[in-house]
């Protein structure tokens, strides 16, 4: 029997404090490879301090967006590439606005919103 998407989230994030306490063990791991120590540790570092809260704050913004029939969202970046990757997932594409705001290699991304 096939399982929903509700079903298999909630399954998932059954294992949670299970999968956080895999990734510390193997970050603190005096046998683990400096390799696995760096995935661990940003594994960790990306779930509580903001890689998916900017992706939810993205989904809040474009649907804000929606209601006032906003055509697209632009928004920045500068030096992060995690940054850039989540605006990447969520369908922004690379523009350059007539007048640049930020730093020299700043990015900047815009997403259509209709």
């Amino acid at each position: 029997m096939a399982k929903s998407l509700t079903e298999i989230r909630s399954l998932a994030r059954s294992h949670t404090r299970t999968a956080l306490n895999v990734l510390v063990g193997v970050m603190r791991s005096k046998d683990a490879t400096a390799a696995a120590k760096v995935l661990a540790a940003n594994a960790i570092l990306d779930r509580s301090w903001g890689n998916r809260l900017q992706l939810r704050l993205m989904r809040a913004l474009q649907a804000r967006a929606r209601h006032n029939r906003w055509s697209s969202v632009v928004s920045d970046t500068t030096d992060n590439l995690a940054s850039a990757n989540n605006f990447i997932r969520a369908g922004y594409r690379l523009y350059q606005p007539q007048t640049p705001w930020g730093w020299p290699n700043t990015l900047y991304c815009r997403k259509s919103i209709r």
